[in-house]
This record gives C-alpha cells, structure tokens and sequence, in this order.
C-alpha cells in the first residue's frame, strides 16, 4: 500500500484500527517499520521523479480514442511535448539548493519592517 502512496492514516484505515496503533506497530515491529518506510520510499522516488520531468519538460505519446457512428476509432499521436514548468522548477530548486534559491530577507530589512510596525502601533495607542 505505501508503495501506492498510502499514508499511515490509510494503513489505519485498512487495518481497521486508529493511527496510534499504527505507530505502536511500528515500534514494535522494525520489520512492519521498515516496510512501510521502503514502500513510501518507493513511491517519493517516483514522485521525486514525476517533478524531475515536469520541470525540464518531456515528450510523450499519446492515444485518443473517439466513437462516431458506433465506431470507434485510436488515433496515436507520437512525440507531444509537455513544456517546462517554471514552478516545478522553483520548488526543485528550493528544497535542493535552499541556500541558493530560498526566500530570505536580510536582517536590516527584517529591523526596518519591525520599527515601522512598532511606530505604527505606538500611533494607535492612547494619550
């Protein structure tokens, strides 16, 4: 299941018992804990793999079916291409180059935004 994506609130599920007991299981049992930790590893890889592509862009073939007239007909189209996407391209780089691509502010802006905040609230107070 986890190698499906199952979360362990799904195992719950499936088990027909709460979260907690999930997880007393997997204490419990390194075996039962090491199954589900490879099973959702499996599944992040080809997650991790899915986000790879979509942000460089791919190519793929595609099959249309259509009825007309109660016939049907395939119709492969070969060599689609799915362009780049600018956000999975952000997201990629901000969780494996934090330190090149993160947001930050820097200090002296984060200073000058809480002065003005404060002055701010000093205006709206009494007397």
């Amino acid at each position: 299941m986890c190698v499906l994506g199952a979360t362990d609130e799904q195992l719950a599920d499936f088990f027909e018992v709460d979260r907690c007991s999930i997880h007393r299981w997997k204490i419990a049992h390194k075996p039962f804990a090491d199954a589900i930790k490879d099973g959702k590893g499996v599944a992040d890889d080809r997650v991790e793999r899915a986000l790879y592509s979509k942000a460089l862009g791919y190519e793929y073939d595609e099959t249309a079916t259509t009825e007309r007239d109660g016939l049907i007909t395939e119709v492969k189209t070969t060599n689609k291409h799915l362009p780049a996407d600018n956000t999975a391209m952000i997201f990629w780089l901000k969780n494996r180059r934090p330190d090149a691509w993160r947001e930050r502010r820097e200090p002296a802006q984060v200073e000058q935004d809480l002065e003005s905040v404060l002055r701010e609230l000093a205006d709206k107070l009494p007397g």
